[in-house]
């Protein structure tokens, strides 16, 4: 590892299990197999901007 670089992995934790599971592996990780964009949607909505939920705390 050269000391410029950046390596992230990302890890599933069961909460009955202590122990975690790797879903990246190290060098391959630049195609997300093990994300599902249909189980999770992604794109932005309304619901989640701050600038609606400012609008909510001060009504």
């Amino acid at each position: 590892m050269r000391p410029d670089e950046v390596f992230y992995q990302l890890f599933k934790t069961d909460m009955t299990d202590s122990k975690p599971v790797q879903l990246t592996d190290k060098g391959d990780n630049f195609e997300a197999d093990w994300f599902d964009p249909t189980a999770l949607d992604v794109s932005p909505s309304e619901a989640l901007l701050t600038t609606v939920w400012g609008k909510i705390k001060t009504n």
